[in-house]
C-alpha cells in the first residue's frame, strides 16, 4: 500500500503527545484496536476503526473527527493516529488489510525540521486565520517564553504559564496542541509561534492594526477600546441572529474572547458581563435546564448597552473609569461603622466554590452595605458553612449576635465591605438586637413594596402582623409561607426546599415547629418577567426582651422529630421529597405560575413586548410574523398613550424594520426590561 500523504502530518505525534489530547488508558485501548488489525483506510482522508469512521486531514490529530458519540478525541481518533503515524515511520511494511502494527516512535526522517516549517509559516495569513481578537490578545503578550526545540516538535511554555505549547513537524499551526481551554488556543499558539520566531532573530510582521498604546487623553477611548466594544456589539448580533436556542460550542469561544479582549484593553466590567454570557452560552449549548434563551438575552442586551453607555461616556473622566470598571477591587479605610445585622447567605454556584453574603444596616447613613467571602472549588478546606473564620476571622453565629462596631472597615468603590481580617468586631460595644434596629427598614404593608429597578436583586424586611401555615409546592420544590400586612392583604414568600436549600427550609420549619415568635423577616425580592417573588433566608424571632436573628442557612440541622415526638405532615412531606430529590430523581420544571398580584397597566403594556422578543431571540427570525407585527403595533400604541415615549421609540425600530437589526431588537429588549422594573416595583 503506498503512503497515505496526510499520514505525514501524524509521522511525530509521540505517546506523549497524544496523551496529551486523550489519556493513557484511552491511548491503550487504541493501541490494541491497531494490533487486533480493526483499522483500515477507506481513501486518502478516511479511516475506519472498528466500525466509526474518522476523517483525517493535514493538521494531524488536533483536526480528526469522528462519527461516533463521543465529546472532542475519542479512542478511534488516537487509533486512527497511531495507524496513520506507524504508516508514515514506516510505509513498506502496510499492507491494505490493516497497516502495520503499532511499534516504536521517532523514526529519522530527512527533511526539515520543526523549527524550518514554523519559520516558514506566514505571519499575515495566521493573523488572518485566528481573527482580529486572538491577535490583539497576542499582541498585548509582552513576556517571555521557555523554548525547547528538538527535530520533531518544538515545547514553548509562556512566562508566568505551566502549560506546554507543543509545535509538531507536519501538523502545522492547526495541529499544534496544548492544555489551554479551546478558546484561549488560537492567541496562545499564535504568541507562542511569535516568540520562537523572534527568539531566531527573525522579525515578526502583524497587520496593520491601531496601536494597542493607551491616548494621551485617558478621559478619552483609545482605538483597542473602541474596537473591543465593536467586538461585543457585533458578537451579540451574531449570537442574536443565529437564534439562542440553536447556539453551538463557538458561541461560549466567542464570547470568552470577547472578554479576554475587553480585559486586555481595560474594560473591566466589558469582560465580566461578557465571561457571564459565555458561561449561559455554554450551559445553552450542552442543554441545561436551568438555564434559558431568556437569561442569555438579558446579559446580551446589557453588554450592549454597556457598550454604548462607554462611548457616550468618552471625555467624561469620572463616568468612563466608572464605567471600565476595575481588574481587582482594591479597598480604602475608612471610620468606624455602627452595623446591624440583617441577612446572611451561604451560596455554592454551579460552576463550582462556595461563599458567604451578609447584609448590615449601617446605624449612621440608613444605607445597606454588604460583604462577601468566598473560595474557589478545591481550594481552603477550612472554609466552610459552620467554619470558624468566615466574616474578620469569625464564625457567621459570632457576627449575628448583635448590632456592633466595626473596627477599620474597608469599602471598595461600589460600597461593598471587606471581609478580611484587617478589620475587626469592637465586642467591647455589642448589644443585643431590638425593634429600633430593624423598624426604620420594615415594609408592613405590601402596596408600599419596591425594589430597586427589577432587573436585580434586593434585599427587604418585611413585618408581618400575623403569619399563616407553611405550605410545600413539591413541584416547585420550595415551601410558601403567606403574610398578612396590617390592611389584610396576604402576600405568599417562598424557602426553596430543593436539594441545596434543604437546611433552609429544615431550619425555618424548626422554628415554625417550636412555635417562635417571628416578628421581621428578611429576603431577597426578585421580579422576573414581571412578577415578585421573595426568597426568604433569614427570620427575626422573638427573644425575651430581645430579638435574635437566625439566618436560616447557617442554623444546625433540626432533629427530624420535634420535642412533641411524631414529625410533622410537613416535615415528613419534605423528608419524602428530599429522598427523591437525592435519590437522582429528574429535577421538576418550576412553572412562572401567576402573578401574586394583578399585573400593573404598564405590566400589561411591557409583558406581550417581552414575550415577542423572547421569541425573536430564541429563532433568530429575521423578520416578524403577522402576529407579531399587530401585537407590538397594539403594544406601541398603547405605551405612547402612558407617554412611555423610550418604550414607543425602542418598538419603532422594530416594527418600522423590513429585516429585523439585532442591535436594534437588543436595544429595545434592555429598555423594556427597564421599564417592566420599574412598572414592577
Amino acid at each position: 500500500m503506498s503512503v497515505n500523504p496526510v499520514a505525514a502530518a501524524f509521522r511525530d505525534f509521540d505517546d506523549a503527545t497524544l496523551q496529551t489530547l486523550g489519556n493513557v488508558g484511552l491511548l491503550r485501548r487504541a493501541a490494541k484496536d491497531v494490533a487486533a488489525g480493526r483499522v483500515s483506510a477507506v481513501d486518502e482522508s478516511t479511516v475506519e476503526v472498528a466500525g466509526a469512521t474518522v476523517r483525517v486531514g493535514p493538521s494531524g490529530p488536533a483536526g480528526a473527527t469522528c462519527d461516533c458519540v463521543a465529546a472532542g478525541i475519542c479512542q478511534h481518533v488516537l487509533a486512527a493516529s497511531l495507524w496513520l503515524r506507524n504508516l508514515a515511520q514506516a510505509p513498506g511494511e502496510g499492507d491494505d488489510d490493516g497497516g502495520p502494527v503499532a511499534t516504536g516512535e521517532g523514526a529519522v526522517v530527512d527533511g526539515p525540521t520543526a523549527l524550518d516549517e514554523l519559520l516558514g509559516l506566514d505571519p499575515l495569513v495566521l493573523a488572518k486565520n485566528v481573527g482580529i481578537a486572538a491577535v490583539r490578545l497576542s499582541r498585548a503578550f509582552d513576556g517571555t517564553a521557555t523554548i525547547h526545540p528538538s527535530d520533531s516538535h518544538i515545547d514553548v511554555i509562556l512566562a508566568g504559564e505551566s502549560t506546554t505549547i507543543r509545535f509538531v513537524r507536519g501538523a502545522g499551526f492547526d495541529g499544534m496542541i496544548s492544555g489551554y481551554p479551546r478558546a484561549e488556543r488560537p492567541q496562545r499558539h499564535l504568541t507562542a509561534v511569535r516568540l520562537v520566531v523572534e527568539s531566531s532573530g527573525r522579525e515578526w510582521r502583524w497587520p496593520g492594526l491601531a496601536s494597542p498604546a493607551a491616548p494621551t487623553d485617558p478621559s478619552r477611548l483609545s482605538a483597542g477600546e473602541a474596537q473591543a466594544l465593536a467586538d461585543a456589539r457585533a458578537t451579540a448580533s451574531a449570537l442574536w441572529r443565529t437564534g439562542l436556542a440553536h447556539l453551538g460550542n463557538d458561541a461560549s469561544d466567542r464570547l470568552a474572547i470577547d472578554s479576554m479582549t475587553a480585559r486586555i484593553e481595560g474594560l473591566h466590567r466589558l469582560a465580566r458581563l461578557l465571561a457571564s454570557a459565555a458561561g449561559l452560552s455554554d450551559d445553552l449549548a450542552a442543554h441545561h435546564d436551568d438555564v434559558t434563551e431568556p437569561q442569555l438575552a438579558v446579559v446580551l442586551a446589557d453588554i450592549v448597552a454597556h457598550a454604548t453607555a462607554v462611548e457616550a461616556a468618552s471625555g467624561d473622566p469620572v463616568r468612563i473609569d466608572r464605567l471600565r470598571g476595575v481588574a481587582r477591587r482594591t479597598f480604602v479605610e475608612v471610620a468606624a461603622l455602627d452595623l446591624v445585622p440583617l441577612d446572611v447567605r451561604w451560596f455554592e454556584p454551579p460552576a463550582g466554590g462556595r461563599g458567604v453574603t451578609a447584609v448590615f444596616l449601617d446605624r449612621a447613613t440608613g444605607q445597606l452595605v454588604e460583604t462577601t467571602s468566598a473560595r474557589a472549588s478545591g481550594t481552603d478546606p477550612s472554609f466552610r458553612r459552620d467554619g470558624p473564620g468566615l466574616l474578620w476571622g469569625l464564625s457567621i453565629a459570632k457576627v449575628v449576635e448583635g448590632a456592633f462596631t466595626l473596627r477599620s472597615p474597608r469599602l471598595d468603590a461600589d460600597g461593598e465591605l471587606s471581609a478580611g481580617d484587617l478589620s475587626s468586631i469592637d465586642f467591647a460595644s455589642a448589644r443585643r438586637l431590638g425593634h429600633d434596629d430593624f423598624a426604620p427598614l420594615a415594609v408592613d404593608d405590601w402596596s408600599q413594596m419596591r425594589g430597586a429597578d427589577g432587573r436585580g436583586e434586593s434585599t427587604v424586611v418585611v413585618r408581618p402582623s400575623s403569619v399563616g401555615d407553611l405550605d410545600l409546592r413539591e413541584v416547585a420544590q420550595e415551601l410558601s409561607w403567606p403574610l398578612t400586612d396590617t390592611s389584610g392583604r396576604v402576600l405568599d414568600v417562598q424557602i426553596e426546599a430543593d436539594v441545596d436549600h434543604r437546611r433552609r427550609a429544615d431550619a425555618l420549619l424548626a422554628l415554625v415547629e417550636t412555635r417562635a415568635v417571628v416578628e421581621y423577616i428578611v429576603g431577597v425580592r426578585r421580579v422576573r418577567s414581571g412578577r415578585m417573588r421573595i426568597d426568604v433566608s433569614s427570620v427575626v424571632v422573638r427573644d425575651g426582651a430581645f430579638l435574635r436573628l437566625v439566618p436560616l442557612d447557617f442554623e444546625r440541622p433540626a432533629a427530624e422529630t420535634p420535642s412533641s415526638g411524631k414529625p410533622s405532615a410537613l416535615r415528613q412531606r419534605l423528608s419524602r421529597l428530599a429522598s427523591r430529590l437525592a435519590g437522582g430523581a429528574p429535577a421538576e420544571f418550576r412553572p412562572a405560575g401567576p402573578p401574586q398580584q394583578p399585573p400593573t397597566l404598564g405590566e400589561r403594556v411591557l409583558l406581550p413586548i417581552v414575550e415577542v422578543l423572547d421569541e425573536l431571540a430564541a429563532t433568530g427570525r429575521p423578520t416578524l410574523n403577522e402576529r407579531q407585527s399587530a401585537l407590538l403595533k397594539r403594544q406601541r400604541s398603547m405605551a405612547r398613550n402612558l407617554t412611555l415615549g423610550a418604550v414607543s421609540d425602542a418598538v419603532d425600530f422594530v416594527v418600522d424594520a423590513e429585516r429585523l437589526d439585532p442591535l436594534a431588537l437588543l436595544r429595545c429588549y434592555y429598555v423594556v426590561g427597564r421599564a417592566l422594573g420599574l412598572a414592577a416595583g
